[in-house]
């Protein structure tokens, strides 16, 4: 388990800013390209397919209100191809919950999932395009992806992450940037929301 920070903020005319905040002259190249399928759920629950191949469940154990950070547990992952049809897709993760339930201690947040994925009428999928650079600010280092997503129409967005221990996500967010005298989470705070790749993908 581990701690991460995340935000996602809507790619516009603010980029070049948002950019210089963050030490960088340019767009950064990304060294890692790829597409996940999202299944909304709730907020506690991630699941997706890795590629289109690989399904994984991870659970929300903590989080931190004041700085947003969120503790993540990876407690499933299967080779185990997307089907393109519905109820196919809502057996088998139904299954794969009935099977965690039974070992898991994260009962509350996989009940609520599985309540949840049986009263939706059709499931929601979003195709997540992903591409992602590893960068490094005063010792700090953190993720930068740009996305893009299915859902609504091949709308764009970049996702900012740092991960870790406490202290140094606490270090990061503390951050003074470099003009308008604020710290790293009271500017992506106005520009962005603060949430994880589960909750992100439910509210677009």
């Amino acid at each position: 388990m581990s701690w991460e920070w995340r935000v996602f903020w809507r790619i516009s005319k603010e980029r070049k800013i948002i950019l210089e905040s963050l030490g960088l002259e340019k767009e950064p190249r990304a060294h890692q390209i790829r597409s996940d399928t999202y299944i909304c759920c709730t907020r506690e629950v991630g699941i997706k397919w890795r590629r289109g191949r690989q399904l994984e469940f991870k659970v929300m154990t903590e989080r931190d209100e004041k700085s947003m950070a969120e503790k993540w547990n990876k407690i499933l992952v299967t080779s185990c191809p997307l089907s393109i049809n519905d109820e196919e897709v809502r057996t088998l993760l139904i299954n794969h919950i009935d099977k965690l339930l039974k070992k898991s201690t994260y009962k509350d947040q996989l009940e609520n999932a599985r309540e949840t994925l049986l009263a939706i009428p059709t499931l929601k999928l979003v195709e997540v395009h992903k591409e992602r650079s590893d960068q490094r600010i005063n010792g700090c280092y953190y993720e930068l992806t740009t996305i893009t997503c299915s859902s609504p129409s091949q709308s764009k967005y970049q996702s900012l992450c740092v991960e870790g221990d406490r202290g140094h996500i606490d270090k990061f967010l503390t951050m003074p940037i470099a003009a308008g005298g604020k710290n790293m989470f009271q500017f992506f705070g106005e520009v962005g929301r603060f949430c994880g790749y589960p909750q992100f993908v439910n509210e677009l």
